[in-house]
């Protein structure tokens, strides 16, 4: 059996063939970054970001002060001759991880539409999926092009895709101890992530649905909750851009996702 009903839920064990192909997902990202990565200092920031790792110095606000001791242990890392390589590997190692968890977080995602039977079919499909969304997300070109130089953005990457598949183990297993430890341990990144960057917390809002939501909640109570929600962000993207910057679809887009919360998760 690879999952198990639970009474808060559908919960699911270790699954050997999922972990083996989020092994494979891992590989594949990582040789490939690993291949394209910068041979020397990049554009921008990096150069920054490479100097203040190998001396531990202070980069321009607001410092990312854990991304830079990280760095440092890749710096004294005896594995290339130009330490900018060195640096510029620690982009590649936390963006093929993030590969792998978002191959992780997709499968869980697919398992709510297509595992209550369990059958062969619907966890090749699960598979499948997963495997394909971690590699478009994986080799899209904006993650593609933090991935291969030293720049926050990969680790920064990691962290949310880890506090995601976090957010859905506690949201399998909630309302008990394990729950309750996965939801410390998400805060926790949460907050250690801002030593890298402060984009972190764009996923934070979204995710504390899971949080505050139950199975039994009444249709009326989630309509407030959705419609707070819905008013608050499309306040926040209107009064933060120009006039006719936001696209039509915005509105559309955010009434889908909360939509799919409310039809998918919590049925």
């Amino acid at each position: 059996m690879h999952n198990e009903q639970s009474a808060n839920g559908l919960r699911f064990a270790f699954d050997r063939v999922n972990a083996f192909i989020a092994g494979i997902v891992f590989l594949i990202a990582l040789t490939v970054y690993y291949l394209t990565k910068a041979p020397t200092v990049s554009f921008w920031d990096c150069g920054e970001f490479i100097a203040c790792s190998y001396i531990l110095g202070i980069p321009h606000p607001p410092g990312s002060p854990l991304y830079i001791l990280i760095g440092r242990i890749f710096a004294a890392l005896p594995i290339a001759a130009d330490i900018s390589v060195r640096v510029n590997l620690l982009s590649v190692v936390c963006s093929a991880f993030a590969a792998m968890f978002g191959y992780l977080v997709t499968v869980r995602l697919l398992r709510f539409w297509y595992d209550r039977s369990g059958d062969i079919y619907s966890r090749i499909i699960i598979y499948i999926g997963g495997f394909t969304g971690a590699l478009f997300m994986a080799f899209s070109t904006t993650n593609w092009s933090n991935s291969v130089e030293a720049e926050v953005y990969a680790a920064a990457i990691l962290i949310m895709t880890i506090i995601y598949w976090l957010v859905l183990k506690y949201f399998e297993t909630r309302e008990t101890g394990q729950g309750g430890k996965f939801m410390l341990l998400t805060a926790y990144l949460a907050m250690l992530g801002v030593g890298i960057h402060l984009t972190l917390y764009i996923i934070i809002p979204v995710l504390a649905i899971y949080f505050i939501l139950k199975k039994e909640v009444l249709t009326r109570q989630w309509a407030i909750i959705a419609l707070f929600f819905f008013v608050e962000l499309f306040l926040i993207f209107m009064l933060s851009a120009r006039p006719g910057e936001i696209p039509y679809y915005l509105p559309v887009l955010i009434i889908f996702v909360v939509f799919m919360f409310h039809s998918v998760l919590l049925k």
